[in-house]
């Protein structure tokens, strides 16, 4: 839910814990207190497995007002906020034997980066209550208070040892797709692929198949991946990314299945999956509409209606001309000079499309596959003290270390708060990733 959303929420409710009831020495009033759940939906994943917490807020009868306090803490965990309805939907609920309802305040997508118990805390709702109902109280304030949840822990299970060679990270159930906007093409005409992983998992910290396309084909522009939505519950999601290439041969080419090895959670194994090839024809010489004019004409009879004779149509013609030759004349002769051309101001070069108007997303793996170039195997798996020693075993300078964490807490930053991350932010965030990366890419950072 977005920060400063509000709603009335009618709250009166039983005490939520039994630590509650000792608090108030069981007897506090139902309609002073205000409960918030956390419940996640597998307590147990493996890593790199997304699971969702979802906060739900319980009241009974009075109106607050509502908004977030602050983050939550979330070490060793990527997270990501569900986007939330315009409207907040409430249920009956029965706790306890009291009838109450439940409003689901917040929505988190979490994965975990590491094995062990990894939690999140801290998270804090602000609920502003009307002082009093009755006459006179229209003016009142209304009544503060600060609720916090329970914190939310689940435990890791590592990966099963033997990963496939090509194994990036996936973890979920996924199909994959390659497809072509045409099938047969000129040479010089533009052709461009898609590839699509849609499914259930991890879509959005592992880093994109890699596309190869056979010799003759020039490449041209890469598209930054989008995620869209499969479904309205979220449960699933789908990736694409585009790449435009220029044919330079013709023939008949054959572009190969992708490729996608993952880790199946419900199944428990590895999986590869694949898509279908695909089959382009590249004709040559470049598309044009022009037509052949073949090299003699028969002589086409005029129709008697609409026939002009020759003679009519050349003193038409001689016409036509003697007055130009006329007003050319005439214009001369008002002895007015034409204006002197203008010197054109040279247009200052093109700026090149920036590509921080990608996704923080994106940057993150950028950053990821640089690493693994670099020589780290799995990136996104590691803690920051993790990354910091395997950049300290490949000698990397330790101002380029240090500058490369910083960058991949900014961008974890971004990703966590997209709606707090405005396009010059994100602008400055790329010039950063590509001095980073720059230097990371020299011999130790140096």
């Amino acid at each position: 839910m977005h920060t400063g959303i509000r709603f009335w929420l009618l709250l009166v409710s039983l005490c939520w814990t039994a630590a509650a009831q000792a608090k108030t020495g069981g007897n506090a009033s139902p309609k002073d207190t205000l409960f918030i759940d956390a419940n996640i939906d597998n307590r147990n994943p493996y890593v790199g497995q997304e699971v969702v917490l979802t906060y739900s807020l319980y009241f009974r009868s009075v109106a607050p007002r509502i908004a977030d306090s602050g983050k939550a803490d979330h070490p060793g965990l990527w997270v990501q906020e569900v986007t939330p309805e315009g409207y907040i939907r409430s249920t009956p609920s029965t706790i306890g034997g009291m009838d109450l309802r439940k409003a689901v305040v917040k929505q988190f997508k979490l994965i975990p980066m590491q094995t062990g118990k990894l939690s999140v805390s801290n998270y804090r709702l602000r609920c502003f209550m009307p002082a009093s109902t009755g006459v006179g109280t229209e003016n009142r304030k209304d009544i503060e208070t600060i609720i916090a949840a329970p914190t939310a822990t689940i435990d890791a299970r590592p990966l099963p040892k033997s990963a496939p060679a090509g194994f990036s990270g996936a973890v979920g159930d996924f199909t994959l797709t390659l497809s072509s906007d045409k099938f047969r093409v000129h040479v010089g005409e533009p052709l461009t692929l898609s590839v699509k992983i849609s499914g259930k998992g991890n879509l959005n910290a592992f880093p994109q198949v890699a596309l190869t396309f056979p010799a003759g084909f020039r490449p041209m522009e890469t598209g930054v991946p989008t995620v869209t939505q499969e479904d309205a519950r979220h449960a699933e999601e789908a990736v694409s990314s585009r790449i435009s290439l220029n044919p330079e041969l013709p023939g008949t080419f054959r572009f190969t299945p992708v490729r996608l090895t993952s880790f199946n959670p419900w199944k428990g194994r590895y999986e590869t999956i694949s898509s279908g090839e695909i089959t382009v024809t590249v004709l040559p010489g470049a598309k044009t509409s022009s037509q052949t004019v073949p090299d003699s004409l028969s002589a086409a009879r005029p129709e008697r209606a609409n026939w002009i004779p020759p003679t009519a149509m050349i003193f038409m013609s001689v016409a036509v001309l003697a007055l130009i030759a006329a007003l050319f004349v005439f214009g001369a002769r008002r002895g007015r000079a034409p204006a002197a051309p203008q010197e054109k101001t040279p247009e200052p070069p093109a700026r090149p499309a920036s590509p921080a108007s990608g996704s923080a997303e994106a940057l993150r793996k950028r950053v990821y596959s640089a690493l693994r170039k670099a020589g780290v195997p799995s990136p996104a798996g590691l803690t920051s003290q993790q990354l910091s020693n395997a950049l300290e075993g490949l000698d990397v300078e330790p101002a380029c270390a240090k500058a490369l964490l910083e960058l991949i807490k900014m961008i974890d930053q971004a990703v966590y708060t997209p709606g707090n991350t405005s396009k010059d932010e994100l602008e400055a965030l790329n010039r950063k990733t590509d001095k980073v990366l720059e230097s990371l890419s020299r011999k130790g950072g140096s």
